[in-house]
């Protein structure tokens, strides 16, 4: 899973690896990733991520509900989170693209 904000200001070096620690830690603030394995089980799946951008997830298992209503898939957080003090609760919503055409 990849996820990350609209217009993320890029690096003023335009380097791979370059940026100031103030642009790198914008770049990160503003993404997530993570890949690895996952089950479906009762209209749950869970992810077990084996790398993540945030390393805390990699290991554990991240179980998301599922709901598929045509073209949209929903994946609701089971439990609440702690994001900056705070419990959260969200739900990650995906609409599949239309086909294009062969290029």
């Amino acid at each position: 899973m990849q996820i990350g904000a609209p217009a993320r200001p890029p690096y003023a070096d335009g380097a791979l690896h370059g940026g100031t620690e103030t642009e790198r830690a914008a770049a990160a603030g503003g993404y997530l990733a993570y890949a690895g394995t996952y089950s479906i089980e009762d209209g749950v799946v869970t992810h077990r991520p084996t790398t993540s951008l945030f390393p805390n997830w990699i290991g554990v298992e991240l179980p998301r509900r599922v709901r598929l209503e045509g073209d949209t898939l929903a994946l609701d957080i089971l439990a609440p989170i702690l994001h900056e003090g705070r419990e959260r609760t969200g739900t990650l919503t995906w609409h599949r693209a239309a086909p294009q055409p062969p290029r």
